[in-house]
Order: structure tokens, then sequence, then C-alpha cells
């Protein structure tokens, strides 16, 4: 399936839940956090984000907030000291609050123009979480058709 089809099949879903959809991020915006983070978005994230920037804010009925590009963070900006994982995602950007930060998604970031984007659980616990996904776009085909499979 292509990943147009995919971003389609989000919007579908988050109508479906309510959520408000947001206008997709401008190419200047992404070109703006890529110098600004010093990395390459991965295409299919960037994709996505150029579709639609985030999921506004609001719950989905699966309980995923989708941040905004401009809300996008290291995990380690985003965990306390208090989380002994904080560091252990280095290149890692939160791009989902689960259940008002119950636990993050977070999707790793690199220079290298041919990264997939590898998909970590970010629970705040003693030791990392193992990687869910190789890229992005599996991390979407997942949420969409087994989102038990992510939690």
């Amino acid at each position: 399936m292509a990943a147009t089809e995919r971003w389609n099949d989000i919007i579908a879903f988050w109508r479906q839940s309510g959520v408000p959809i947001r206008a997709g991020a401008s190419v200047g915006e992404l070109e703006a956090f890529q110098r600004k983070c010093d990395v390459i978005l991965p295409a299919d994230f960037a994709g996505f984000l150029r579709t639609v920037d985030g999921s506004s804010g609001d719950l989905c009925n699966n309980l995923h907030i989708f941040l905004a590009l401009a809300e996008l963070k290291p995990v380690h900006e985003v965990l306390d000291d208090h989380h002994r994982d904080r560091y252990f995602y280095p290149n890692c950007y939160v791009f989902i609050d689960y259940f008002y930060s119950s636990w993050f998604y977070a999707i790793e970031l690199t220079s290298d123009v041919c990264w997939s984007g590898a998909v970590y659980k970010v629970t705040g616990c003693d030791a990392p979480a193992m990687k869910l996904t190789a890229s992005f776009s599996e991390f979407i085909d997942r949420y969409l058709d087994h989102p038990d499979s992510i939690l």
C-alpha cells in the first residue's frame, strides 16, 4: 500500500475519533527542523508530516496524541531526571504521547540520508525499551492494523 494511502487511513481514523485534522507542515518548516536539529527526516516520516502535522493535541480513540513537528523534542528533553532511561535513546525524538505521558514513542533521526527512522517505545523505566519497528511506515502499519502490537 502506498504511503499516501496510509496517511489518508490515519486521517479517516482520526476523523472517526472526532480528532480535528491539522494541515500538514510546509516544506520550509521541515527544512528548518532538519537544519536546527542537524538531521534528515526519513521520507515516510516527512511525507506523513507534510500530509498531517500531528493530531491537534487531541487523544485518538486508542489514546495516542501525535505531536506536531514544532513539538518534537529529543527524549532526554521530555523525560525528567528521575527517569533512569532518560539518556538511553540518543538521536530519538518523541512524536507520540500515549495517554497523558504514560509513555512515549520516539523516532530515531540521524544525518544519514539512508536511515529508515526506527521507532522505540519510551517507558521511563530502568532499562531502555526495545526497538518496536525498523521504520516509521512499519510503525504506522502496526498502529492502524494491529494497535495492540505497539502497546
